[in-house]
């Protein structure tokens, strides 16, 4: 099977005979961000049943090197949701986090944390208003068929380690996350003064997922908790370490990103942990995820107290967590289903693989 990944006008070759050889060029080539999607495009050309489709990995919004009906994209990183101004011009996109940008007020909805949530959603919406237009003109110019599919953002720094039994987890909870604190970084004078005045709501709900961890740690000293502030994205353990740890852990805390999805969500389920998360955006695969979720991360001690008291409970969730990602939300779950799609939507437009290479 062949993968191509592109970047600034480059395109990478990859070739893998097996699923073995996927997670080996990603241990060589330091890709381990990328291996999930390496196994989607495997296991979807292999349910597709034809090698006339070519799978471009990619981050790029506004070109590929190449176009074409054969091309199926699979677009990472854009956590804004938009189509990429290219949609029209290949065979499928999928994009990891969907195309419809989703934000929720919560609980009371006069506070600090909605003006930022909400202020963050109008500066998104306005940033995505000129590929929502291009996307719906060449829409129109072109035939109908679906083209856009919303994916799982997977996993990233995260391997199979052996199993441990829920209740055998020695971690009883455990959060370990960026927070960054200005806007330095960043050139847009809006996104500035955004970051640097008023925070982001990522930052807000970690800041306050850290402080009320750290007051209910101090209430059960007894408890093994972790509560880990990196100095940024992919920092701290490497990824068997940091497996190895999701593998001993519990409750694992999954806090927003910088969009309401985090990776921590999947590899946590992935390890079989329970998840406690923010609420999350209305996705196909997100439909019966078996998380508990919070309004904000003042919830923590209510929720997560009963939790750790009740081993059954615990042993269930953990359960349906691994059922889950192996029938929702793993590499092979996933190109079934966006395989099925893809079939399907062929049959509507009256094209097929062959007649698109």
């Amino acid at each position: 099977m062949t993968c191509y990944v592109h970047r600034r006008d480059k395109l990478d070759r990859y070739v893998f005979n097996d699923e073995d050889n996927i997670f080996q060029t990603c241990e060589e080539k330091d890709h381990v961000g990328l291996e999930y999607l390496f196994r989607l495009a495997f296991y979807m050309e292999k349910q597709l049943h034809s090698g006339n489709y070519k799978f471009i990995i990619t981050r790029d919004m506004k070109r590929l090197p190449e176009y074409g009906e054969n091309i199926i994209a699979l677009l990472m990183c854009d956590e804004w949701a938009r189509p990429p101004l290219y949609a029209h011009k290949v065979g499928y996109v999928l994009n990891t986090y969907g195309y419809k940008f989703q934000n929720y007020l919560s609980k009371p909805l006069l506070s600090r944390y909605n003006v930022i949530k909400s202020f963050k959603t109008i500066w998104i919406q306005y940033n995505r208003i000129p590929y929502l237009i291009n996307y719906a003109i060449n829409s129109a110019m072109h035939p109908a068929r679906q083209r856009l599919f919303a994916i799982p953002m997977g996993y990233y720094k995260h391997e199979i380690v052996p199993f441990k039994a829920i209740n055998d987890r020695p971690i009883d909870l455990h959060f370990a996350g960026s927070i960054y604190a200005t806007g330095e970084k960043y050139t847009n004078p809006v996104a500035k003064f955004f970051k640097k005045w008023m925070t982001s709501p990522r930052n807000y709900a970690r800041q306050q997922l850290s402080e009320c961890l750290t007051v209910f740690q101090q209430k059960n000293p007894r408890l093994n908790i972790i509560n880990r502030i990196l100095d940024g994205f992919a920092k701290g353990l490497n990824r068997y370490e940091y497996s190895l740890e999701m593998m001993d852990t519990k409750v694992c805390l999954a806090p927003r990103g910088s969009s309401l999805e985090t990776y921590r969500l999947f590899e946590a389920m992935r390890t079989g942990c329970v998840v406690v998360a923010d609420k999350l955006p209305q996705q196909w695969f997100y439909e019966g995820a078996p998380a508990l979720f919070v309004e904000d991360w003042s919830e923590l001690e209510s929720v997560v107290a009963p939790l750790l008291n009740d081993p059954a409970r615990l042993q269930d969730l953990s359960e349906k967590s691994l059922a889950w990602w192996k029938s929702v939300a793993s590499p092979l779950a996933v190109a079934k289903r966006i395989s099925s799609e893809i079939r399907s939507s062929e049959q509507v437009s009256g094209k097929t693989a062959l007649q698109m290479a």
